[in-house]
């Protein structure tokens, strides 16, 4: 509960070399001032997303005494990194740092949970909005018995009209993504397909389970149509549709994540509806990951966005097929 974020932006000192955008957010929420001042070693890199050991690193000071000589790597821009053990985060975009680049960070105690109140009733208390994945959130919110927003992801928070709310407060809402049905698949079941008319929807995405800590340059591509003899031959009649969808690249409307979607309806249009980033009527086969399509993978993070994939067949198709092959190409460290 407050009317400001706790932590300010970070503070790069004037002789820097950094030329990026350095933010902070996180769950700092402490009663007394903290000053927070981290440093960048250059030694074993300048740049990040280049794998570990290639990387710049940093430590950090606080006046209040959340040290760490432990030098962090920075493996990837756009990342939240823990800063101390208090919630503090910090993340920089991608461009070069200099050795011994500081960045200061003021947190501040919130002393108010309306203006002039350290303790306020539902409907005047305020409060402000940080997200595990996004950051803070511009603004600041009222409370209420009807329920305001927590974000702009469609999640709402409501209170029942008793008791008052107290400066610092904290509330901490878990919200699951969707979960996969069976993990390690190598094998995706369409069923029967009727001719003329699309699959079921399979969904899918790639993940590194170990063995790495970074995932990136992520493509997907159709490297056999198997025995279907109307897909890019014959009638032209078969199509492969394909869409993507997530956090890394949400859809036009902000949709990082849609059920329901339909070959006919979702996937038979290069042209993607607004729930999702990117689509194919019709993957030809591939065999590089050049020709292949990009997904998305968010910094930090060893899964890739959401595949949608779906079959139509060309009305005079015949028999079963169960030697397509799609490919998934990756670049890891």
């Amino acid at each position: 509960m407050g009317t400001s974020h706790p932590t300010a932006d970070p503070v790069a000192a004037s002789g820097n070399t950094y030329g990026g955008t350095a933010e902070s957010a996180g769950t700092w929420n402490e009663a007394t001032d903290e000053s927070y001042t981290v440093t960048v070693d250059t030694t074993d890199g300048a740049t990040m997303n280049n794998g570990s050991g290639n990387c710049p690193t940093i430590t950090w000071t606080s006046n209040q005494g959340d040290n760490s000589a432990s030098a962090v790597e920075l493996l990837y821009s756009d990342y939240w990194y823990n800063i101390g053990t208090k919630g503090l985060r910090l993340r920089f975009t991608d461009l070069p740092f200099g050795d011994g680049d500081e960045f200061t960070v003021q947190c501040t105690a919130i002393t108010e949970a309306a203006t002039g109140q350290a303790s306020a009733a539902v409907g005047t208390a305020q409060y402000v909005v940080v997200s595990s994945k996004r950051g803070k959130i511009a603004g600041v919110q009222t409370t209420s018995v009807g329920g305001s927003a927590v974000g702009g992801q469609g999640v709402t928070l409501s209170f029942a009209a008793s008791g008052n709310l107290t400066r610092r407060d904290m509330f901490k809402i878990i919200c699951a993504g969707p979960q996969p049905t069976t993990l390690g698949a190598t094998v995706l079941d369409y069923g029967a397909v009727t001719v003329s008319t699309y699959s079921p929807t399979q969904v899918v995405w790639f993940e590194l389970v170990s063995g790495a800590v970074v995932l990136s340059s992520t493509k997907f591509g159709l490297h056999s149509n198997g025995s279907f003899q109307h897909h890019d031959a014959g009638n032209l009649g078969t199509k492969f549709g394909f869409g993507i969808s997530g956090l890394a690249n949400p859809g036009s409307d902000g949709s990082e994540w849609k059920s329901g979607i339909l070959g006919n309806v979702d996937l038979n249009s290069d042209t993607p509806p607004a729930y999702l980033a990117a689509t194919q009527e019709n993957l030809s086969e591939v065999s590089t990951a050049g020709e292949s399509e990009t997904v998305g993978v968010i910094p930090g993070d060893l899964v890739t966005d959401f595949i949608y994939l779906a079959i139509k067949l060309d009305a005079n198709e015949i028999g079963a097929n169960s030697t397509i092959v799609y490919r998934m190409y990756f670049d890891y460290s």
